[in-house]
Order: C-alpha cells, then sequence, then structure tokens
C-alpha cells in the first residue's frame, strides 16, 4: 500500500544516502549506519537521538516517521533535526552530522558525502 507522505500531517519519510564512501579507495566503508536528532548544539553530542540506529538497504537507510521513533519519544515535527551517521567497522571511522533541517511533513533524501576541494590560488605580482 503506498503512502502519501506529503499530504498526511502526521507522517514522513527521509531517506538518506551516503554517496561517495563506497568507492573502494582507500578510507572507504560500506559498513555504515544512521540515527535521526533533534536539537543539533555545533560542537557538541547531543542526547537528541529519537530515532534507532539503522544500517542501509540498498546502499539507503529509509526512515518512516513517526513509525520509527523509539519508544518513550515523540517526533519532533516543526523542529530542527539532523542526520547522523557513523561507520560501524573499525577502521576507517567516521562520525559525522548533516545540516539541520526542519522537520514537516512529506519525504526528504538527504545526501551526505565526504569531499574535498583543491583550488590553486594564483600568485599576485605587484607591478614595478
Amino acid at each position: 500500500m503506498a503512502r502519501n507522505y506529503s499530504k498526511n500531517p502526521h507522517r514522513a519519510l527521509i531517506t538518506v544516502r551516503f554517496s561517495n564512501i563506497m568507492q573502494n579507495r582507500f578510507g572507504t566503508t560500506d559498513r555504515w549506519e544512521a540515527a535521526l536528532y533533534k536539537g543539533a548544539i555545533a560542537g557538541q553530542e547531543t542526547d537528541g537521538r529519537f530515532t534507532e540506529w539503522k544500517r542501509p538497504v540498498n546502499k539507503r537507510v529509509s526512515f518512516y516517521l513517526p513509525r520509527d521513533v523509539r519508544q518513550n519519544n515523540r517526533t519532533p515535527w516543526n523542529q530542527l533535526i539532523y542526520v547522523r551517521i557513523r561507520t560501524t567497522n573499525g577502521y576507517p571511522t567516521f562520525d559525522f552530522v548533516s545540516k539541520p533541517f526542519r522537520l514537516k511533513p512529506g519525504k526528504y533524501h538527504v545526501v551526505m558525502s565526504l569531499k574535498s576541494i583543491v583550488r590553486k590560488k594564483k600568485k599576485v605580482v605587484p607591478e614595478e
């Protein structure tokens, strides 16, 4: 049975994908899990986890709210939440969070990646 997450005021589907960590290069892993947190505090661990940790199925983790909310917790509607990803094997170790977003009913696609950008600076030589 298909669920309409965009029109039901009490349902949300959050799909998480870890985009470039499984490319068979140094430092890659395919063993990771994700959880949803509320109350992000910059630079601090919070006790705001409101879902259990879930491992990916077909390289994605899907949270069906309110079904996946932990016992004795409530779905934090209209609050800022974030996704936390961590690896589950010994090495390499990653543990990081997404940009916070406001939880409202509907579908969300969260793509997290490890990315680096290198730019060559142009040397400016003053004219004589």
